[in-house]
């Protein structure tokens, strides 16, 4: 408890409550036994069962920049403050006890909700690298045309923009089926994802891989300059993690 306190008040934070309690000075004992709190935060957040390497580094940032370390470490010094014999103290433990552990709950969502969506938002984007950077030179000119086509007709892909030719092996456009030639590349799609299908029916409905055709098909045969892929990336993952997360809202809410 006087390392906790000590560590509290030496970085200014503090609390009427322990006012009473002497503080140790900083020392190794004490730094381990902060570190000691710690490990037990992280444990009852989970993060020793997280895979994700980037993860835990992202939990373990925001802990330290948000300030929820020394949350913790005071709604555990309160916790654990021995108030004696006084039921008005101890009522006032208990209800500042609970103050605290209520505002720590939130916070530590509100950081399990950002580093999840970082780790969603770094996924997409690394989903955009592979695609952009891998240019193809033998897509048949019938699926060439018909993405392109697709793609502006569905508002994804800007024609003028891009300075877009939508044919350029130029076949007989007349002779092609396009309809069933996108039906196929995106119901295959589709099939390959895991997700409900209340999620991919939204998807359907938003374009959602109309923009991973766009980054497929399209993209990597622009060349593009740096800064145009950095602004192509952005938007990508920006719209696709939208999408993501409101099929998910909505899907959610229909169970109820």
């Amino acid at each position: 408890m006087k390392c906790i306190v000590g560590f509290l008040r030496m970085n200014d934070v503090h609390e009427e409550l322990l006012d009473s309690v002497e503080s140790s000075p900083n020392s190794t004992l004490c730094d381990q036994i902060i570190n000691s709190q710690l490990n037990e935060m992280h444990e009852k957040m989970g993060l020793n069962k997280v895979s994700e390497e980037n993860a835990v580094k992202c939990a373990k940032r925001s802990i330290e920049e948000s300030g929820v370390k020394k949350l913790y470490l005071l709604t555990t010094a309160v916790g654990n403050f021995e108030v004696g014999w006084k039921i008005w103290k101890l009522s006032s433990q208990q209800k500042r006890y609970s103050q605290l552990g209520d505002t720590l709950n939130k916070a530590i969502k509100a950081i399990e909700s950002k580093c999840n969506e970082e780790m969603i938002k770094e996924n997409i984007g690394a989903g955009f690298d592979k695609s952009i950077y891998n240019r193809v030179e033998n897509y048949r000119g019938d699926q060439e045309y018909c993405i392109r086509k697709h793609l502006v007709v569905r508002g994804v892909l800007d024609q003028f923009a891009y300075n877009l030719i939508l044919n350029p092996k130029g076949i007989n456009e007349n002779l092609v089926d396009c309809a069933t030639i996108v039906s196929n590349i995106v119901e295959n799609s589709y099939r390959k994802m895991k997700f409900s299908q209340c999620e991919i029916d939204e998807f359907r409905r938003r374009n959602y891989i109309e923009y991973d055709l766009k980054i497929e098909y399209v993209l990597p045969n622009l060349y593009l300059t740096p800064h145009e892929i950095a602004k192509e990336k952005r938007d990508y993952i920006e719209t696709v993690y939208k999408i993501r997360s409101d099929a998910k809202a909505l899907c959610k809410e229909l169970l109820f």
